[in-house]
């Protein structure tokens, strides 16, 4: 995230100007994951989540493998967000292809108490840890100066 001064309004607030990836560069990272192991589908699984749903990082780290669930027909997924609250929303089809194919894959459907996205050991099995999720953004962030 990129953050300007806005001089020409003379205020000591910062705009803060995240980068949008594009339709067709959302896509080529999608596909760009190596989705022969366990790991490239649990990856491909969490930032197609991100993309489709504009699910932030951290909420998306917290769900269960419970907060996918059909609703009308449909696959939903629940996020728990900032404050303990919860959003619920319909997944995208692509969205609901690659975390159905990573759920059915890792085995995880008859397991809906526990993390969706699991750190992954070194021998490859998925462990009953979430992964953790990044520092948080805002202390990475360094004004630039005028």
């Amino acid at each position: 995230m990129a953050l300007k001064n806005t001089s020409e309004q003379k205020s000591p607030f910062w705009i803060a100007s995240t980068p949008i990836l594009s339709a067709s560069e959302a896509r080529q990272l999608l596909d760009s994951i190596d989705t022969r192991s366990l790991i490239g589908l649990r990856d491909q699984a969490l930032i197609g989540l991100m993309v489709y749903s504009f699910a932030r990082i951290g909420a998306a780290l917290k769900m269960k493998v419970s907060d996918v669930r059909v609703k009308d027909g449909r696959h939903w997924v629940r996020l728990r967000e900032k404050g303990g609250r919860f959003h619920e929303m319909p997944l995208h089809h692509k969205a609901e292809q690659y975390l159905l194919t990573y759920i059915n894959v890792a085995g995880l459907r008859n397991e809906p108490g526990t993390p969706l996205f699991r750190s992954i050991g070194r021998d490859t099995y998925l462990r009953h840890r979430p992964r953790k999720a990044p520092a948080p953004a805002v202390a990475r962030i360094q004004p630039i100066s005028p």
